[in-house]
């Protein structure tokens, strides 16, 4: 008997490891996908097809509430941008969508979301984008 409870557990710890919603996890989080997207967010890493643009993006940072607000700030040219917003989790909290103030909308793939990394991309005109946030 005792092995058989021994083999159920580990086949539970397995499923749940198993069954993350992301392709790069995290596998279980006990806080809520909204939880974890609401904070501050800086660019770790922003590439295209595979190569690096991070220097780019240096100066782009988002704000996401619980509630559905963004805030994206970012600096081009010498000069400091923001942009209100709101973002929501569509897809069956596979992808993320942002629509800015005058009612545009990107929709990305989340690739990772755990309390301090925030990945995800988007694919236009056969080009793949992808961004790695970090917690500020």
């Amino acid at each position: 008997m005792k092995k058989i409870s021994i083999l159920f557990a580990a086949f539970a710890v397995l499923l749940l490891v198993s069954c993350g919603k992301y392709e790069d996890g995290p596998g279980f989080s006990l806080r809520s996908r909204a939880s974890r997207i609401a904070g501050s967010w800086t660019i770790d890493k922003y590439t295209v097809d595979g190569v690096d643009y991070s220097s780019d993006l240096s100066g782009f940072s988002w704000e996401f509430t619980k509630a559905g607000a963004s805030t994206t700030s970012y600096t081009y040219a010498g000069q400091t941008f923001t942009e209100n917003g709101t973002w929501a989790l569509t897809s069956n909290d596979e992808n993320f969508t942002m629509t800015d103030s005058s009612g545009d909308s990107e929709s990305y793939k989340i690739l990772r979301l755990t309390n301090s990394e925030f990945w995800f991309s988007e694919t236009y005109s056969g080009v793949t984008a992808e961004y790695h946030l970090k917690a500020k």
